[in-house]
This record gives C-alpha cells, sequence and structure tokens, in this order.
C-alpha cells in the first residue's frame, strides 16, 4: 500500500532551479512534473543524494518562490533522473504556491489508489 500523502499532488510542467546550499556551486534547471504544498517530483540532471537540503526555485506563473528542500528519494526513468522532494516549510507554504495549487487541483491531480 502506498502512503497517503499529507497534501494533493498535481501534474505540472514548471521551471525550476535547484539551488545548492553551498554557495560555490552553480545552479542546475530543473523541471517539475508534480507539486503539491508538501513536496514534489523534479527532473534534473543534478547530483542530489538522498537527505540533501537544497533550495527550489519554482516558477510559478505569477512569481518565483524559493522552497527549501530535502531529497527523499532519486530513480532513473528512460526519461531522465527524477527526485522526490519534501518542502522544509510546508505549514507555512508561499501563498502564491498554494494558489497555484488549488487553481490547478480539479483538472490535474494525481489519485493516489491503495490496495486495500
Amino acid at each position: 500500500m502506498q502512503p497517503i500523502r499529507k497534501y494533493p499532488r498535481i501534474k505540472c510542467n514548471l521551471r525550476g532551479e535547484v539551488i545548492p546550499i553551498d554557495e560555490n556551486e552553480r545552479s542546475i534547471p530543473s523541471d517539475i512534473v508534480q507539486l503539491g504544498q508538501g513536496g514534489a517530483l523534479i527532473k534534473t540532471s543534478a547530483n542530489i543524494e538522498a537527505n540533501s537540503v537544497f533550495i527550489l526555485a519554482l516558477a510559478l506563473p505569477a512569481e518565483t518562490v524559493r522552497l527549501v528542500c530535502q531529497a527523499l528519494y532519486r530513480y532513473n526513468l528512460d526519461e531522465g533522473e527524477f527526485i522526490g522532494i519534501a518542502f522544509e516549510e510546508d505549514e507555512a507554504a508561499p501563498a502564491p504556491l498554494v494558489s497555484y495549487i488549488e487553481k490547478m487541483l480539479p483538472d490535474n491531480a494525481i489519485h493516489l489508489t491503495s490496495s486495500k
């Protein structure tokens, strides 16, 4: 059985940048393919290990928001490498993020199924 998410997720096609906490490293363009108030699934060429902490600059239609993230898992598919991330401040998510998700939710929700 899949774990139940704290917040709903949507399918999306947004641009972002992975910004390492270490200021000596360059930011890396990334694609956000799933998004929720608590986290996201990103496609990136960044070498991010599980439990790494970084900043995601997420380009929403209204504005760009910066979120402190922790990598939870990574996997490779034919389409590239994907990283599941959790936002550190999910309870205090920026208003533009919450508004975007609420607007997109009716047509883009990702429905989890349980194996009960």
